[in-house]
């Protein structure tokens, strides 16, 4: 017997909160949210205006994706950073 299911976005943030709209990447793709309201590296490289403050979610270099190299990269520099 074959089966099919079907999970729209609101069923995917039902089910996960961090699944805002369902949206896997944690944001929009759009060129706006790429090109100018992101970090611009090199210039932040995770590290933030304020001091201590730093930013690993998927709006990070190198980008959404299931690699997790947004949070290695800030972790990397919140390491340097303390000595």
């Amino acid at each position: 017997m074959l089966a099919r299911r079907i999970v729209a976005p609101p069923d995917l943030e039902a089910m996960d909160a961090n699944l805002v709209g369902g949206d896997l990447g944690g944001g929009s793709n759009a060129w706006h949210r790429q090109l100018i309201f992101r970090p611009l590296f090199p210039y932040f490289r995770h590290r933030m205006p304020i001091e201590g403050l730093y930013l690993c979610s998927s709006y990070a270099h190198p980008g959404a994706g299931v690699h997790g190299m947004c949070g290695y990269n800030a972790a990397h520099v919140a390491l340097r950073d303390l000595g």
